[in-house]
């Protein structure tokens, strides 16, 4: 084996070890790599989010609008056990990380708790990045390391900072004001006990970080594997950041680079759940994946979105189902509806089916994209925006012209009717509902109600046959901004908690 693997194989190991204090990491040098080939397969393993990693945000799918409850008819008296471990989440507990551990979210082997794995990962960016530049290779292939590592950990603090911190846009505070989460940029992680940095540091850091992935990527622009950060990929995610933080002009920018390179939508039209290889075996086409012309970048376990075994109890609300024209291509390929005869056996009355064919096939595949409907979106947005501030009707217009580029691939030729002039508020909230029905169950719903401004949420809940209740999570609730685990507060005095709501009884 090659002497560079088995450096990167202590490392991961190293890594897979609780720290002292924060993440009880010890010094890496020793176990640093020599070639940047080394680097690179040390990044794949240890920063990269894999198909069989820890989860980073196991949970997310079950504080959004997107799913609802729903109780068995085969059940009698006796409490569903997916219903009751998932309730935690669903009910936004405070300590919901703590009940979802309790009830064997942790059974499979792997680590739920997000914090401390997102850091794990960072962990492993910030050795490419500091050892990188120094290890043997091309100089080309030295930028593509960095590139990447640069950009992933963009993301990582992009998603901690949204799952542990208030919204940039909040309007009760500033960005200035609100914690964030900690800064680590090193990769000589000691026994220091960092503070949380703000919302706005853990941004310019983001911003940064970004930017010195486009210096090392947007030169070659080398796209060689789905599943690493590319240049595209890289302006698709500065296209969100900036998305988040009001910076329309940025996100036009960033989008249209997007555009240009990586213009590919699916035609639903020419779709088909499975399509037969030269082999003979069948290969099936999920809508997330390697296969979907749209992605850009595949990553991740299906899990982080949507986490199988539960679909059975929790799944897609009626609110999103009700959201979608029955003519749109979208309400027959994206999920399934349970047809009407035999709905009142079975539980819930559609399945997500975003990560497998309609007619089955394995889920064991990545299941996370960044995908270039996402980012006509983004544009969408942001051109909407532009014409709520200036009144300018060419803003207007390219917003529409992004909509219809996609909706068009949605319906079939003689459903199809594009979208026409509206008020500028109709017209942004037109591109938002138009985003959750491209993008639900993808982990986006839980950021944009955020950003959004935080609405009330009602859930409802039955885990006895003929009996509901209702759980409520209030406009700016504080649960909003989840809890830092009490295995990160525990190891690090100087880790101040958000505030936590009350603990939240049925209504």
């Amino acid at each position: 084996m090659d002497l560079g693997v088995l450096f990167m194989l202590g490392i991961i190991c190293l890594l897979n070890f609780s720290c002292k204090k924060f993440l009880k990491e010890s010094s890496q040098s020793e176990f640093t790599p020599k070639t940047t080939k080394a680097f690179s397969e040390l990044l794949m393993g240890s920063g990269y989010p894999l198909l069989n990693a820890d989860a980073l945000n196991i949970a997310v799918c079950f504080f959004d609008d997107d799913i609802q409850q729903y109780s068995s008819p085969i059940i009698s008296s006796i409490p569903d056990v997916i219903s009751t471990r998932c309730l935690p989440a669903y009910s936004w507990q405070p300590d919901f990380f703590e009940g979802l551990k309790s009830s064997g979210f942790d059974a499979a082997g792997t680590s739920i708790d997000g914090y401390r794995n997102y850091y794990k990962h960072i962990i492993g960016t910030n050795i490419a990045i500091q050892y990188g530049e120094g290890s043997n290779g091309t100089q080309k292939d030295k930028d593509f390391l960095l590139g990447q590592a640069y950009a992933l950990r963009a993301y990582y603090y992009f998603q901690l900072v949204n799952l542990y911190g208030r919204p940039y846009n909040d309007s009760t505070t500033t960005p200035e004001k609100s914690l964030g989460v900690p800064l680590i940029l090193s990769a000589n992680v000691s026994d220091s006990m960092p503070k949380r940095n703000t919302v706005a540091e853990v941004y310019k850091q983001i911003v940064s970080d970004l930017n010195n992935a486009f210096e090392k990527l947007d030169q070659e622009k080398r796209s060689d594997d789905i599943h690493r950060i590319d240049h595209v990929a890289a302006h698709f995610l500065a296209s969100r950041v900036a998305l988040y933080m009001g910076k329309w002009d940025s996100v036009i920018s960033d989008a249209s680079y997007v555009i240009q390179y990586h213009p590919a939508l699916m035609d639903l039209n020419d779709w088909f759940p499975r399509v037969l290889q030269p082999n003979g075996q069948y290969r099936f086409l999920p809508i997330v994946g390697d296969d979907n012309v749209e992605s850009i970048w595949v990553y991740g376990n299906v899990q982080e979105t949507f986490p199988f075994g539960n679909e059975t109890q929790y799944n897609m609300s009626q609110s999103l189902i009700q959201a979608f024209d029955e003519k749109d291509l979208r309400a027959q390929i994206y999920y399934t509806k349970v047809p009407d005869i035999i709905l009142p056996f079975v539980t819930t009355p559609a399945q997500a089916k975003k990560w497998t064919s309609i007619n089955g096939g394995s889920r064991d595949a990545f299941g996370c994209a960044f995908r270039s409907s996402e980012a006509y979106l983004n544009r969408a947005e942001a051109y909407a925006e532009k014409f709520i501030m200036t009144g300018e009707t060419t803003f207007e217009q390219k917003a529409l012209d992004d909509l219809n580029a996609l909706r068009v691939k949605r319906f079939k030729p003689e459903d199809y009717v594009p979208l026409g002039p509206m008020p500028p508020d109709s017209l942004l909230q037109f591109c938002r509902n138009e985003r959750r029905r491209e993008l639900f169950m993808e982990g986006q719903r839980w950021f944009d109600l955020r950003r959004y401004g935080m609405p009330a949420i009602t859930h409802t809940y039955s885990a006895i046959k003929g009996q509901s209740v209702t759980y409520i999570l209030n406009k700016h609730d504080p649960q909003y901004t989840l809890q830092i685990p009490q295995t990160a507060t525990d190891l690090n005095q100087n880790l101040s908690q958000n505030e936590a709501g009350p603990k939240r009884e049925p209504q």
